[in-house]
């Protein structure tokens, strides 16, 4: 648990606001959130998470603690990925301009300057398949494309061609 609210924005007051809300999901939490209550916030850096939730709460494991708190965030609809990149967003870009900054910043400038509009981003690779005919129908070229004939065309031939399979394989009535 002291792993998992060190790399959480905000540390640890985060973590148990998370777990706060995890109480609604397991009532078995709430000796843990008063005691966390309970220390004073000076002190409670030399707190061990892990202690804290094994003494106030033993019946509970701490990997089913860590459970119900990612379930709350979850169900509260906090996408917990979203929330560090957006809180971590401004330390990267600076980072990043740092970087840039550098003999060694290659990449990074190109990325700073794709991302401010100097420089076009990437966009792949573009396949024109009509680029024949359209260039034909603009020179006024009839244009002929290899392939299926039109289906209008097609369906006429085969429904002519049912009906005179119908018609010269009907069963002819038996004499008697």
């Amino acid at each position: 648990m002291d792993h998992l609210a060190a790399r959480l924005p905000g540390g640890r007051d985060a973590f148990f606001e998370m777990l706060n809300l995890a109480c609604e999901l397991d009532p078995r939490l709430l000796p843990i959130t008063q005691a966390w209550a309970d220390i004073r916030k000076r002190d409670r850096r030399e707190v061990s998470i892990d202690s804290l939730c094994e003494t106030a709460a033993p019946a509970l494991s701490i990997a089913k603690i860590a459970g119900l708190v990612v379930e709350s965030a979850m169900s509260w609809g906090l996408n917990v990925s979203n929330l560090i990149a957006a809180l971590n967003h401004p330390r990267v870009v600076q980072t990043s301009i740092q970087r840039a900054l550098t003999e060694r910043g290659y990449h990074d400038r190109k990325m700073q300057l794709m991302h401010s509009g100097f420089l076009p981003a990437h966009q792949g690779s573009v396949l024109n398949v009509h680029a024949e005919a359209e260039a034909q129908v603009f020179a006024g070229a009839k244009v002929v494309t290899p392939g299926l004939p039109p289906f209008e065309q097609e369906t006429l031939e085969r429904a002519a061609l049912i009906r005179d399979l119908e018609t010269t394989e009907a069963p002819q009535d038996p004499v008697e």
